[in-house]
């Protein structure tokens, strides 16, 4: 199950540079990357600031992400 959750990752980060800051997409990542499933390649980093950006920088954050950010602790440090 885990290689699975692996793939996707890696087939939502070949997304992201074409659909940049799309809320579902940037979700997805934001979700794959707290769970440990997405490699540390810097440019892969980049992207998933890009989509953590995308989330926080709305008025409004989303219930989910309140409770990722609390429960894991790559979500609570600084995107710059």
């Amino acid at each position: 199950m885990q290689k699975y959750y692996i793939e996707t990752g890696q087939s939502m980060l070949l997304l992201w540079p074409q659909y940049r800051f799309d809320d579902a997409l940037a979700r997805c990542l934001v979700e794959l990357f707290s769970r440990g499933y997405i490699d540390n390649d810097p440019r892969h980093q980049l992207w998933i600031k890009e989509a953590r950006w995308t989330v926080e920088s709305q008025g409004f954050k989303p219930d989910w992400y309140l409770k990722l950010k609390a429960q894991y602790r790559c979500l609570q440090r600084p995107l710059y």
